[in-house]
C-alpha cells in the first residue's frame, strides 16, 4: 500500500536529515503528488534524498539515518557484526565510511568494550598506508566508528580479476603494507588478520590497511566459541594467511605473526594461490604448522633468489627464524628494489613429514607428526612441536573485513575466511638443525592462470568500471582517461595544430606567462545525484568540447599583473603569489591590455572549460581522489590561512597547477542553472546578475570539481578571488 503524503512528510521530518526550510518548500509541493513515493522520486531526482534514504523513510526507518552528527547516504556492505555505510558530516563537509556494530542485545558487552579500546588504538595510527579513523561514538544504541572513505579495490579482488601480479608491482605493495604495519607495531597495535582482502589499493597506487586493530572483535553467534574467545587459547584471523602460532592462541602473538601473514599474502599476489589448500579450516591450520613451505620459484620462475629468500624467511614456522621486525623487512625490500639484496644465510630449508591420513579427512581429535629440518649457517636448535588439536568452531572472519572501500566494495570476493577456536595440548621435543646443501623445496602446482608481467603492469592502474580508461571518440578524449593518455593527446593535438603543448609569452623583465594546451573532449559536468553537499542546480549533464584550448599553467601571479597593469591590488604580497582582490571587470581590463601587449587571444575560461581542465580525465570527486588532504591543495584543512606561491602542489594529468584551493578563479560565464540535456561547446547563460567562480580557496573548498562553484558580482573585489587565463589556439 502506498505511503500517504502526510505520513511521508512526517517521517521525513522525524528523520532530521533536512532543514526546516526545505521541509516547508516540500510541503508546498503536496498538490503535485499523489502519494509519498511520488514525492520521494522527485526528491531523489533533484538530490534532496539518496535512493537509500528514500527507502528508509518510506519504510518508517528514517530515524536511523542520523548517526550522531553524521547522515547516512547509502549502505556499502554488511557482515556478521553489523554494517558499513557511506555517510556525510554536514559541518565538516566530509564524506566518510561508518562501520556500525550490532545494537545492544545482539552483541556481548565484552565485545563492545573491546571494540571501544581498539577504536582508540586505531585512532592513534595516522599513516599513509593505514585507513584513517576519524571518530567513534554511540547513537540509537549502536556503536560506530568513522573512517576515511577510499576509492579502490582490495588486492584479493584485483588478483581474482587479473591473476598473479607482476614481481615489481607485488614488491611495491608488500613494502607499503610493511611500512604501515611497522608504524602500527611501534604504537603497540598488532593487526592479526593481514590478508589481500584487508589491503585496499586506491586510485593513486597507494595500499591502505583495513580493519587495523579490530581482529579481536567477535559476534555472539556461538556461546561455546564466545567463551573460548575470552580465554587464553582464542584464535582470530583468516586461516589461509594465519601464522602457525595463531593456530594455538591469538592472545600472545606479536608483530612477527603479521610478518608471516604478509609473507602468505606475497605468495598469493604472485601465484593467485593460497600457500596451503585444504577442505576444512582445521586442515589448513594443521598445514601452516606441519606442511613444508611451498616453493615460490617453482610457480613463478621470474622470482629472484633474493625475493624467494625474503618470502621463505617471512613464512618460517618458528617466529625466531622470521624477520624480527617490519622495519627489518622494509630494509630488505628496499635493497631488493635497488638490486643490492643478498640471498641471506639460508642454505637449506627442507621438511620431512609424514601424515597418516590426508589432512582433509582428519577428525576433531587426530594426532599428526612431522619432523622439520631448518638448516641455517647458525647452530641453532629449533623446537619441534607435535600438535593434538581440538576443533571448537569454524565460521566467518571475525571482522567486517574490507568493507570500507567506496562503491567498489559491492561484489568483492574474498578468500576462504574462517575463524577457528582451538585447544592445543603441545608436546615438545627437539629437532637437529643441519648445515648442508642447497634448498630442496617441494614444488607446488604451476598456476596456469598467471598472466605475463608486462600485460599485468599495463593494467595496474585500472580499478572500477567507471574509472577504466575509455577510447577517444573521433579526435576527442572521453572521460575518464589516464595521465599517459592525456599527455599523448596533448602532443598529438599540438602537432596537428603546429603548436607547442606549453606556450610562453614574454611580459618583460624575465616574466613569462605560461599556457598549457588542453585537447577537446567529452565528459559529464556537474555533480552526481548521490554526492552530498552538491548544489541542486548543478545536476550532471553531458558536455562535448569540440575545440582544443589553452589554459593557464598557473593562476595569474602578482608579478604578471604588475607587468601588465603597473599596480598590485593583492592583500597578501609576493611576486609568485596569485593576484587577488581583483573583480571580474578588473580581469577584463587586464586581458584587454595583455592582448595589446602580446599576440592576443587571451580570455577567461568558460565554466565548462575550467571543469574539464580541472578534472583532467578523472571521474572522482576531486582530481586527486575522493577526499582532499593538506598535501593536495591549499584549503581550509591545510590551516595556512592565506594564499601560497603557485605551483606548490602536484599538477594534474594535463600539467596544470592549483585548480583546487589557493584562490577562487573567475570564469567568463554568467551564473545559471545547468541544462538537463547534452550540449556541445556551451557558453553559459546569455544574461545574468553574477559571474561564475570556481575552485575554492585557502579558507574553504566546497564540494567536488562540479560542486566548488561560487558566484560573485562582476565589480566585487575579495582577497581570495583571483583568476587564470584561457586562450584559443
Amino acid at each position: 500500500m502506498p505511503v500517504s503524503l502526510e505520513k511521508f512528510l512526517s517521517q521525513l521530518s522525524d528523520s532530521g536529515i533536512l532543514t526546516d526550510q526545505k521541509l516547508r518548500a516540500l510541503a508546498q509541493k503536496k498538490s503535485e503528488h499523489q502519494d509519498g513515493e511520488s514525492l520521494a522520486r522527485e526528491m531523489i531526482k533533484f538530490d534532496y534524498l539518496t535512493k537509500y534514504q528514500a527507502e528508509q523513510i518510506l519504510g518508517g526507518k528514517g530515524k536511523n539515518l542520523c548517526m550522531g552528527q553524521y547522515v547516512l547516504l547509502e549502505k556499502l556492505g554488511a557482515g556478521g557484526m553489523g554494517q558499513v555505510y557511506k555517510a556525510y558530516h554536514p559541518g565538516m563537509e566530509r564524506v566518510v565510511a561508518i562501520k556500525v556494530i550490532l545494537a545492544k542485545g545482539k552483541i556481548d558487552e565484552e565485545s563492545v568494550r573491546r571494540f571501544e579500546r581498539e577504536v582508540k588504538a586505531a585512532a592513534k595510527l595516522s599513516h599513509p598506508n593505514i585507513i584513517t579513523v576519524y571518530d567513534a561514538g554511540n547513537a540509537n544504541g549502536r556503536h560506530f566508528m568513522v573512517m576515511e572513505l577510499v576509492k579502490g579495490k582490495d588486492l584479493n579482488v584485483i588478483v581474482q580479476q587479473r591473476g598473479g601480479l607482476g614481481v615489481s608491482e607485488t614488491i611495491n605493495y608488500i613494502k607499503q603494507v610493511a611500512q604501515g604495519l611497522a608504524f602500527a607495531h611501534e604504537n603497540g597495535v598488532i593487526h592479526r588478520d593481514i590478508k589481500p582482502a584487508n589491503l585496499l589499493l586506491d586510485t593513486k597506487g597507494n595500499v591502505k590497511i583495513l580493519d587495523m586493530g579490530l581482529a579481536k572483535i567477535s559476534n555472539k553467534e556461538n556461546e561455546e566459541t564466545l567463551s573460548m574467545l575470552t580465554g587464553t587459547t582464542a584464535i582470530m584471523g583468516t586461516v589461509d594467511f594465519m601464522s602457525p602460532e595463531q593456530g594455538t592462541s591469538s592472545r600472545n602473538v606479536d608483530g612477527r605473526s603479521d610478518i608471516y601473514s604478509l609473507g602468505a599474502t606475497l605468495f598469493y599476489l604472485l601465484t593467485k594461490k593460497v600457500m596451503y589448500e585444504g577442505d576444512t579450516a582445521f586442515a589448513k591450520v594443521i598445514a601452516h604448522n606441519e606442511s613444508p613451505i611451498p616453493s615460490l620459484k617453482a610457480i613463478r620462475t621470474d622470482v629472484s633468489d633474493s625475493l624467494n629468500f625474503i618470502y621463505t624467511k617471512m613464512v618460517a614456522k618458528q617466529v625466531e627464524d622470521r624477520y624480527q621486525s617490519m622495519l627489518e623487512l622494509v630494509q630488505e625490500l628496499n635493497a631488493i628494489e635497488k638490486g643490492s639484496a643478498s640471498t641471506g644465510n639460508l642454505t637449506e630449508l627442507s621438511t620431512i613429514y609424514s601424515l597418516r591420513d590426508e589432512l582433509g579427512e582428519m577428525g576433531l581429535n587426530r594426532e599428526s607428526s612431522k619432523r622439520t629440518v631448518l638448516s641455517f649457517k647458525s647452530n641453532k636448535v629449533v623446537e619441534k612441536k607435535d600438535y593434538k588439536f581440538v576443533l571448537i568452531a569454524t565460521g566467518i572472519s571475525v571482522v567486517l573485513s574490507g568493507i570500507v572501500a567506496l562503491a567498489f566494495i559491492l561484489g568483492r570476493s574474498s578468500n576462504s575466511q574462517s575463524e577457528v577456536a582451538l585447544k592445543s595440548n603441545i608436546e615438545k621435543s627437539k629437532v637437529e638443525v643441519k648445515n648442508s646443501g642447497n634448498a630442496n623445496l617441494k614444488p607446488a602446482t604451476v598456476n596456469k592462470d598467471s598472466k605475463s608481467e608486462k600485460k599485468l603492469t599495463a593494467m595496474a592502474t585500472k580499478s572500477e568500471d567507471t574509472n577504466v580508461e575509455r577510447p577517444a571518440v573521433g579526435d576527442l578524449l572521453v572521460l575518464p582517461f589516464s595521465e599517459v593518455k592525456a599527455k599523448e593527446k596533448q602532443k598529438e593535438v599540438a602537432k596537428n595544430l603546429q603548436k607547442e603543448v606549453e606556450e610562453k609569452a614574454d611580459l618583460g623583465k624575465g616574466i613569462k606567462l605560461e599556457m598549457v594546451l588542453i585537447p577537446g573532449g567529452k565528459f559529464m559536468m556537474g555533480s552526481p545525484v548521490s554526492e552530498p553537499g552538491r548544489i541542486p542546480d548543478k545536476t550532471q549533464y553531458e558536455v562535448t568540447l569540440t575545440k582544443s584550448f589553452y589554459i593557464g599553467k598557473y593562476e595569474v601571479m602578482q608579478e604578471q599583473w604588475e607587468a601588465v597593469m603597473g599596480n598590485n591590488p593583492s592583500e597578501f604580497k609576493g611576486p609568485k603569489l596569485p593576484v587577488t582582490n581583483v573583480s571580474w571587470n578588473d580581469c577584463q581590463e587586464f586581458i584587454e591590455k595583455l592582448n595589446a601587449k602580446t599576440n592576443g587571444g587571451y580570455r577567461l575560461p568558460t565554466d565548462t572549460e575550467w571543469e574539464y581542465a580541472c578534472r583532467a580525465g578523472t571521474a572522482t570527486r576531486y582530481p586527486f581522489g575522493e577526499e582532499v588532504t593538506p598535501s593536495d591543495a591549499n584549503f581550509v584543512g591545510s590551516k595556512i590561512g592565506k594564499p601560497v606561491e603557485v605551483g606548490m602542489y602536484k599538477p594534474n594529468a594535463f600539467g596544470i597547477y592549483d585548480m583546487y584551493g589557493n584562490v577562487w578563479e573567475w570564469c567568463e560565464d554568467w551564473y545559471g542553472i545547468y541544462p538537463i540535456s547534452a550540449v556541445v561547446d556551451p557558453k553559459g547563460p546569455a544574461t545574468g546578475t553574477v559571474r561564475v567562480l570556481r575552485g575554492g580557496s585557502f579558507d574553504g573548498i566546497y564540494g567536488s570539481p562540479s560542486g566548488s562553484s561560487g558566484r560573485g558580482c562582476g565589480s566585487g573585489r575579495v582577497n581570495r578571488h583571483g583568476f587564470r587565463l584561457a586562450r584559443t589556439p
